[in-house]
């Protein structure tokens, strides 16, 4: 049982790291795209 308690945490870890790369991946996006459409766009 311990170990099933331990492998669920070290699964919502890994998903508290995924999620929080992919934020800064979207936001890195998000920035590179209004930089763009401002120079377009002016």
């Amino acid at each position: 049982m311990d170990d099933l308690l331990r492998r669920m945490e070290q699964y919502a870890n890994n998903l508290e790291a995924l999620v929080e790369e992919k934020t800064e991946q979207l936001s890195l996006e998000k920035r590179r795209s209004e930089e763009l459409l401002y120079q377009v766009l002016p």
